[in-house]
């Protein structure tokens, strides 16, 4: 790059290249876009914490809870009661 007026840059161009590629691409807009996408992964990580939190508040556990059927209080089989 070779300086050229103030606010400007001048390339020097081989006679027949047909494209020039200027790429400005600074470190703080890399670093931002990071810093954002992992906010909004962090946000949405919370937002579904939440409605499950919600979810289960309000539908409650849906555990199934099951009992024994009650055991007969006599004596075991093939013993007779005297």
């Amino acid at each position: 790059m070779v300086p050229a007026n103030v606010a400007f840059r001048g390339v020097v161009v081989p006679p027949r290249a047909k494209e020039v590629l200027l790429e400005y691409r600074p470190r703080a807009v890399e670093l931002g876009l990071f810093a954002s996408g992992g906010a909004l992964a962090l946000w949405v990580l919370a937002l579904l914490v939440a409605l499950v939190a919600a979810a289960r508040a309000h539908f409650g556990s849906r555990t199934v809870t099951t009992t024994r059927a009650p055991q007969p209080s006599g004596p075991p089989d093939g013993e007779s009661a005297q």
